[in-house]
């Protein structure tokens, strides 16, 4: 699996450490959201509104292989698809289904990547064994894409 590296140019210093404690697989993904999140706050802190519940905010997927092993997270309505020996798995997050903007980031709600850090410890995640294709494949997807793939 290849990592892109992350521009210099266009992403903050703490994201791009982030993504290179990510790299090093020590750290849950979780945790490691949480530390993008609480990164990019602090960048933003003195130019935004960060107690604002309309401030900007993010579906996630990430996928993490080590060892062969995949370490998924899926934060709100985002899907990743995993091409296994074992078949087809999907991983989602749906619970924004039915839900309004005022339910975001709330107990009994759904969890966007905004302004809350611990909004990572909502997220969907798993672990995939290891394994023997060489050519596993992973698709990341909005939830219109997966939508459209559903139909």
């Amino acid at each position: 699996m290849r990592i892109t590296e992350p521009s210099s140019s266009t992403t903050p210093p703490p994201v791009r450490a982030i993504f290179f404690k990510a790299r090093s697989r020590r750290a849950p993904l979780a945790e490691l959201l949480a530390a993008a999140i609480e990164a990019t706050c602090a960048a933003h802190s003195g130019t935004c509104d960060l107690d604002n519940p309309a401030s900007p905010s993010a579906t996630v997927a990430m996928v993490r292989e080590h060892s062969g092993q995949l370490d998924v997270l899926v934060l709100c309505d985002c899907v990743v698809v995993l091409d296994t020996v074992d078949g087809v798995r999907v991983v989602t997050d749906d619970r924004n289904a039915g839900m309004t903007p005022a339910q975001r980031n709330i107990p009994g709600g759904f969890w966007v990547a905004g302004t809350r850090p611990d909004s990572a410890r909502h997220a969907a995640e798993r672990s995939e064994p290891p394994q023997a294709r060489e050519d596993r494949r992973d698709k990341h997807m909005d939830d219109a894409t997966a939508v459209f793939l559903r139909w």
